[in-house]
């Protein structure tokens, strides 16, 4: 059976479960924290990621930020993003790498394109329409 046989649908992937919480919707400022080892070039990538994109800005501490993205990498439960309000443990939003670290590629284009799939979700979260090779990437 194909790896991609696993993956869910792009449709599944977006559905929302709940309305996407105000404080993501308006934030403008962010602070991100990496829990994921100090190597990890999916945590580097995706800040630069980040960065690029523009749509954010980020901040040098989480008490000057409207959200904290906690950056997650471990073996046992992948990649993710959860969106949490600063000084707060309370999780607003989780963003999960919807290949589940299934690429074809390896090394820099796995990176690459692991952290282009979190934001093309956050685009989505953010009412942004995706390009048609964002969309395409996802699926």
């Amino acid at each position: 059976i194909s790896r991609d046989a696993f993956r869910p649908s792009f449709e599944s992937l977006i559905q929302a479960t709940a309305p996407v919480p105000p404080q993501l919707l308006h934030a403008k400022k962010v602070y991100v924290v990496n829990d994921a080892p100090a190597c990890s070039r999916f945590a580097n990538g995706f800040v630069t990621a980040l960065t690029n994109w523009g749509y954010y800005r980020l901040v040098e501490s989480p008490t000057a930020a409207d959200v904290v993205f906690h950056f997650h990498d471990d073996e046992a439960n992948g990649v993710s993003v959860t969106v949490q309000p600063p000084g707060s443990t309370v999780i607003l939003w989780t963003i999960t790498d919807p290949h589940f670290g299934f690429y074809h590629q390896a090394g820099e284009h796995r990176v690459t394109a692991l952290n282009q799939n979190l934001i093309s979700l956050l685009k989505l979260l953010n009412g942004i329409p995706l390009s048609p090779a964002e969309t395409a990437a996802l699926h």
